[in-house]
């Protein structure tokens, strides 16, 4: 269900469901050039395969 300007009302059932354990609040933002993006966008679960990385960076650094 959508409200007067068109946004999922929360709790709907057309809404955006994970089955993921842990939710996902943070946005990342890091700038990249235009033909890595370009790549990047082409591999699938790309997201998923950053965020994986990320713990990796986190991991590796004693976090």
């Amino acid at each position: 269900m959508r409200n007067s300007k068109g946004h999922f009302v929360k709790g709907n059932s057309e809404g955006y469901t994970s089955s993921r354990k842990e939710t996902i609040k943070s946005n990342l933002s890091i700038m990249v050039n235009e033909n890595d993006l370009a790549a990047l966008k082409n591999i699938p679960g790309w997201r998923e395969r950053v965020r994986e990385h990320i713990k990796l960076i986190i991991k590796d650094h004693g976090h």
